[in-house]
């Protein structure tokens, strides 16, 4: 999930939002709801089957807590959830195909089913990058640098 370049600029987008609001020296909770997409294809590959999340099942979920030290770097020990249903989308021609074809498989029962594919991520944010012989320093980390 991580790899995914459209999810990583949503929750960049999300997380940038929320840490602009911590204070210097200060601590806020995070808690995000919201509906994310990802690239949609005709592909029989994972990514185009979460194309986006679900608000039924409770949409994408970032949970955790944000600490802002006094130079500004935020450090987030964060829990991330895509939520979905996996169901045919009648909308396209080729799932109502893919939906009729499973059906004719001998003894398939073909069922929509939710999924849940939740991580733990500690997320760092610096104001500035340290230096590259400074290797003790922390460095900025995903989603505000590529996976």
């Amino acid at each position: 999930m991580m790899k995914n370049p459209y999810l990583r600029l949503a929750v960049q987008s999300m997380l940038s939002s929320e840490f602009s609001k911590i204070k210097n020296g200060t601590s806020r909770s995070i808690n995000i709801s919201k509906h994310v997409d990802m690239e949609n294809g005709e592909q029989i590959i994972g990514y185009q089957y979460l194309h986006g999340t679900n608000s039924a099942v409770g949409d994408f979920t970032i949970k955790g807590t944000a600490k802002k030290d006094s130079s500004g770097n935020v450090d987030a020990q964060l829990f991330f959830e895509w939520n979905d249903v996996i169901d045919p989308n009648f909308q396209y021609d080729t799932d109502k195909i893919k939906a009729q074809i499973a059906k004719q498989i001998p003894g398939a029962k073909p069922t929509n089913y939710i999924i849940k594919i939740g991580w733990d991520y500690k997320v760092r944010k610096n104001v500035t990058e340290p230096a590259s012989w400074e290797v003790w320093k922390p460095k900025t980390s995903w989603p505000f640098v590529k996976y």
